[in-house]
């Protein structure tokens, strides 16, 4: 990875997750712009301390800006637009 975030930002790619309702339906991905959205931290800031490369962690749906880097997909935050970690998992 060529992109490296300064300051108080995070880089993510995002989680997809699939969304299934009691009737069976399956709705891929964030259908509701209310939903929150996934992600695994593949690199931080140098000012960032709360969350570590590898962790998982929850950010709003319009949370975020989308960009890419040799074919991959990105989503650089802002540290204040990290929810939450999601303890347990890498």
């Amino acid at each position: 990875m060529s992109i490296r975030p300064i300051g108080k930002r995070v880089l993510v790619t995002e989680k997809k997750v699939e969304e299934k309702r009691a009737s069976g339906l399956i709705i891929p991905g964030n259908s509701d712009d209310r939903k929150i959205r996934y992600g695994r931290v593949a690199a931080v800031g140098t000012s960032v301390e709360e969350v570590e490369a590898g962790e998982t962690v929850i950010f709003g749906s319009r949370s975020g800006r989308e960009i890419e880097d040799r074919g991959e997909k990105y989503i650089l935050l802002e540290l204040d637009e990290v929810m939450a970690v999601v303890e347990g998992e890498k």
